[in-house]
């Protein structure tokens, strides 16, 4: 019987200070202004930056709809914590394809 391959991104989503301070690092990274929020535009370049490497680009309204998704107190902006949903949410996701590549 084989051993379970050792899933790098399940130890980061089961250490909260680590997976805390990933989300920091990525936030900063994107709040260009450094205003503490993400604005429809930081998330726009965010998107396309990540969808650029799989040759998509996102639309405005798939941008929007993803903020409206993700900001739980209406203000129009993403906060921290709020980004940390969409970045355990992506993280989780990963983790999963990982298993499964690694038939787990």
């Amino acid at each position: 019987m084989q051993d379970k391959k050792y899933n790098p991104i399940r130890g980061i989503l089961d250490n909260r200070v680590q997976l805390r301070d990933l989300v920091k690092k990525a936030f900063a990274q994107h709040d260009v202004d450094q205003n503490g929020k993400l604005d429809f535009h930081e998330m726009m370049v965010m998107m396309k930056n990540i969808l650029s490497s799989h040759k998509q680009e996102p639309s405005e309204l798939e941008v929007r709809n993803l903020m409206k998704q993700l900001d739980s107190n209406d203000d129009g902006y993403i906060s921290l914590d709020e980004f940390q949903v969409l970045m355990e949410h992506t993280l989780k996701m990963k983790a999963e394809q990982f298993d499964k590549a690694n038939g787990q």
